[in-house]
């Protein structure tokens, strides 16, 4: 965590102010599921172009951005890095069975993680994989 700290910059001056200036930024804000926080982030994201990335667990978030500004969501899903998406990543940097053995602990804090796994253990590393992708609110399966 201290590594992804050092690293982040603090938000520039200038970028907040075109952020808070754009009619998108009220529309987000005022929308169900999107709160001001995460309509800041976007706003970011849609006018910076740096690589940066917005970290996310909230499918709430995610699903309102989809529904209500679908082209904003498709400007950024690529640089959306939801959970599920994390783990995806870390499966194909380490293999599912390393990822589900460590998850496999952590199941009961997270529906994502009980439904992925299932009642079998060891589950099915393909059918892991599929269900997180079907989780994932920012997947284009989604």
């Amino acid at each position: 965590m201290a590594y992804i700290i050092a690293r982040v910059p603090p938000i520039d001056d200038d970028l907040a102010d075109q952020v808070f200036a754009a009619d998108s930024f009220i529309a987000m804000a005022n929308t169900p599921g999107i709160d001001d926080g995460e309509a800041i982030l976007v706003g970011m994201l849609q006018i910076s172009q740096d690589p940066n990335v917005l970290v996310t667990g909230d499918k709430r978030f995610v699903a309102a951005l989809r529904v209500h500004f679908p082209d904003v969501f498709c400007m950024i899903r690529g640089r959306l890095l939801t959970f599920e998406k994390c783990l995806r990543m870390i499966c194909d940097a380490r293999g599912t069975a390393y990822v589900v053995d460590h998850v496999a602990k952590a199941a009961t804090c997270d529906g994502t993680l009980r439904a992925a796994l299932g009642t079998n253990h060891p589950c099915d590393e393909v059918s892991f994989l599929k269900a997180l992708k079907s989780f994932d609110p920012a997947s284009d399966t989604s």
